[in-house]
């Protein structure tokens, strides 16, 4: 098989496996619904400034302002989130993380894969 073929392939195999953890993960959230963390939001958006400057990126600098306008519209809300969040079990906070971080693996093996038959 060509390298594109097999790319084709882990791309869709990537989709169906993001598909499957969000309707897996909004099935385990509908019982300990949290609302959102416009402190997170503040904190992402100022990330993504960061990192668009000095790429010269637009994109992320804007979604960065997005990110950081809607959460100080929603400043009041800050404290009541960390407080819910710390309240949350961490048995869900803890299994979130370790998907993320497989599927952070996943991508990065995937690129090492790509870039080494170069």
């Amino acid at each position: 098989m060509d390298i594109r073929s097999w790319i084709w392939i882990g791309l869709a195999v990537f989709i169906v496996f993001i598909v499957l953890l969000d309707v897996w993960l909004s099935k385990m959230n509908k019982k300990n619904k949290m609302p959102i963390d416009y402190y997170t939001w503040f904190v992402t958006g100022m990330i993504w400034i960061i990192i668009g400057i000095p790429f010269h990126n637009i994109g992320l600098i804007f979604i960065g302002l997005i990110f950081m306008i809607l959460s100080l519209i929603h400043k009041k809300e800050w404290k009541k989130n960390h407080a819910m969040k710390a309240k949350c079990c961490t048995d869900s906070r803890m299994t979130k993380i370790l998907l993320i971080a497989g599927m952070i693996l996943l991508v990065g093996i995937i690129l090492l894969i790509i870039m080494m038959k170069r």
